[in-house]
């Protein structure tokens, strides 16, 4: 675990044996850990297991700062110029499946939570990437929830406050070595008073091709800002795709059915509430 920041620190490191069936013992361990403070913060975590996937865990957070620091969390500058401050929760395990739990809160600041699961398919000789962001920039608090045992993951992402908030979830499946397909979706809110937004995910991986659909993706804004929602998804042998997009008093859909290599894009964003919905096939 790396941890960079000027603040005040406490963690705690909980590690136990447990057996396993598959394997004549498997190490469990669970880490938690809060901070809190000002300023610059960033901590990576990871647990790496024989017959859990391995799971990433990065916190990041800035206050009251400019330049690249803010850039590689937030995408800008940092909101706002008074002195802000963080803090949160984070708790990481491979006991009975990968658990990421993560909560910040940031005033006068971003924070950005990422989650990532890294995991394999012998027999397809595929390697499938997951990743979830979600975070703040402004006032607020992000929470996330995900976790996964193989070949099957659940997240749930939330982002309160005012300024920007977003949450993303993103796949990429390689087979050996080389690129499958990909797929990319989210939501956030832009410039608000307030704003959040909730993304639920859960998916079963079993033969390619991979049906994306999130459970669940709403995101509200007051004004003066606006609501976003974008979609994307490349393949090398198969892209359907069946979106919706209500915007205030318009109706906007479409529908694709493509073989061989294909990529889609769509970002749709409204001041006047939005509602995205999709189903997406990749192969």
């Amino acid at each position: 675990m790396k941890m960079e920041n000027g603040s005040k620190f406490a963690f705690a490191v909980m590690i136990m044996a447990s057996l396993a069936l598959s394997v004549p013992a498997a190490l469990a361990t669970a880490v938690y850990t809060e901070y809190d403070g000002s300023g610059d913060f960033k901590m990576a975590s990871s647990i790496t297991s024989g017959v859990m996937p391995t799971i990433y865990d990065t916190v990041e957070s800035h206050t009251a700062c400019t330049g690249a620091c803010c850039e590689q969390c937030c995408g800008n500058s940092c909101y706002g110029s008074e002195e802000g401050r963080y803090s949160g929760v984070s708790f990481l395990t491979n006991e009975e499946g990968s658990l990421a739990v993560d909560y910040g809160e940031v005033t006068n600041g971003c924070i950005n939570l990422n989650q990532q699961t890294v995991e394999q398919k012998s027999d397809e000789g595929r390697t499938i990437t997951t990743e979830y962001n979600t975070g703040v920039n402004g006032t607020g608090y992000a929470y996330t929830w995900t976790t996964g045992v193989p070949l099957h993951s659940y997240g749930y992402q939330y982002a309160n406050g005012s300024g920007m908030t977003w949450a993303f979830f993103g796949q990429l499946n390689q087979f050996d070595g080389n690129f499958g397909f990909e797929a990319l979706y989210g939501a956030g809110t832009h410039d608000c008073n307030y704003g959040y937004i909730i993304m639920e995910n859960e998916y079963q991986i079993l033969n390619s091709p991979i049906i994306y659909r999130p459970i669940a993706m709403r995101m509200v804004c007051l004004d003066p800002g606006y609501s976003y929602a974008a979609l994307y998804g490349n393949g090398t042998s198969l892209l359907n795709a069946d979106v919706s997009v209500n915007a205030g008093h318009t109706d906007w859909m479409v529908s694709t059915n493509l073989e061989g290599q294909a990529a889609l894009n769509i970002n749709a964003d409204s001041n006047d509430g939005l509602d995205f919905n999709f189903n997406m096939t990749l192969g």
